[in-house]
C-alpha cells in the first residue's frame, strides 16, 4: 500500500513503482467505478419519474373523441389546467405535450364543429320548414275537399289518426268560415320528443281568403332512407278562430 500511494505523498522517493500510478489516477478520476464492499461497481441511485397528469391525459382523450362541442370545450379546459401543473423547471406532473396537443386539437375541433353546425342549420331548417308547410297545406286542402286518404297520408303513424267524420267536420268548417287556404308563416319552433322519435311544435299564422288566424301544429320528424333530412308528419293541427271558435284536427 505504501508503494502504491507513495508517489502521492513522497515525490522524492526514487524507488517507487511507477506502473501502479495509472491505476490510482484512474480510480481517483472516476470514483463511480470504485468497487463496493461486495466487489461490484457502485451505481448512482435511479430517480423516480413524475406521475402522469390526469388533466393532460383527459384533455388528449377528449380531443381525440371530439364528437360534439362539449368534448372539444372540455379538452381545452382540461388542457389549460394540465399545462399549469406540468409547467416550470420543477413540475409536479409530467405530460405537458399531451396537454398542449389536447388544447390545440380541441380548439381546432371546436371551430370546425361550430362551422359545420351553422352550415347544417342553414340548410336543415329551411328544408324542415318547407316540409311542415307542405304537410299543413295538404291536410287543410284535402280536408276541405273531403279527401280522407289525402289527409291521412300526411299524418304521423304515432298517436291518434283523424277518422273520416273528424276530417269532414274540420274541412267543412274551414271552407265555410275561412275560405281557401293561402299559406302558413311559422312564428317559432319548439323541439320535443325523444332521440328515436323527434318532434317539432310550431306556432304559426295561417292565411285564408277571409283573413289570417293564429294556431299551432305538432309534427313527428320521420327519417327517410333516401335523404338525410326527415319528413314532417302531422300529429295535431289547431287553428284559432276568434269569432267562431277553435278548429282542431284530430
Amino acid at each position: 500500500m505504501v508503494g502504491l500511494l507513495g508517489p502521492l505523498f513522497d515525490p522524492g522517493d526514487r524507488h517507487h513503482d511507477r506502473r501502479a500510478a495509472p491505476e490510482v489516477v484512474v480510480h481517483l478520476a472516476f470514483p463511480a467505478l470504485m468497487t463496493n464492499t461486495f466487489g461490484r461497481p457502485s451505481r448512482p441511485a435511479a430517480t423516480t419519474p413524475l406521475p402522469m397528469s390526469a388533466l393532460a391525459l383527459s384533455s388528449f382523450i377528449c380531443a381525440l373523441i371530439a364528437c360534439c362541442p362539449f368534448t372539444s370545450l372540455a379538452a381545452i379546459v382540461l388542457g389549460v389546467a394540465g399545462m399549469r401543473v406540468t409547467a416550470g423547471t420543477a413540475p409536479r406532473r409530467r405530460g405537458r405535450r399531451l396537454a398542449v396537443a389536447g388544447t390545440a386539437i380541441g380548439a381546432a375541433a371546436l371551430v370546425v364543429q361550430f362551422g359545420l353546425q351553422n352550415w347544417f342549420a342553414s340548410i336543415y331548417m329551411p328544408r324542415l320548414d318547407a316540409s311542415m308547410e307542405r304537410a299543413v297545406q295538404v291536410a287543410i286542402e284535402r280536408a276541405s275537399q273531403g279527401d280522407h286518404a289525402g289527409v291521412v297520408g300526411v299524418w304521423a303513424g304515432v298517436g291518434a289518426t283523424p277518422d273520416a267524420p273528424s276530417i269532414d267536420r274540420f274541412g267543412d268548417a274551414v271552407r265555410d268560415r275561412l275560405g281557401g287556404y293561402k299559406g302558413m308563416s311559422i312564428v317559432n319552433r319548439t323541439p320535443g320528443g325523444t332521440l328515436m322519435q323527434p318532434s317539432m311544435k310550431v306556432a304559426a299564422t295561417f292565411s285564408f281568403e277571409r283573413g289570417d288566424c293564429t294556431g299551432a301544429a305538432t309534427f313527428m320528424l320521420v327519417p327517410r332512407v333516401d335523404n338525410i333530412f326527415p319528413t314532417a308528419r302531422l300529429s295535431e293541427l289547431v287553428i284559432e278562430d276568434a269569432s267562431l271558435g277553435t278548429l282542431r284536427l284530430p
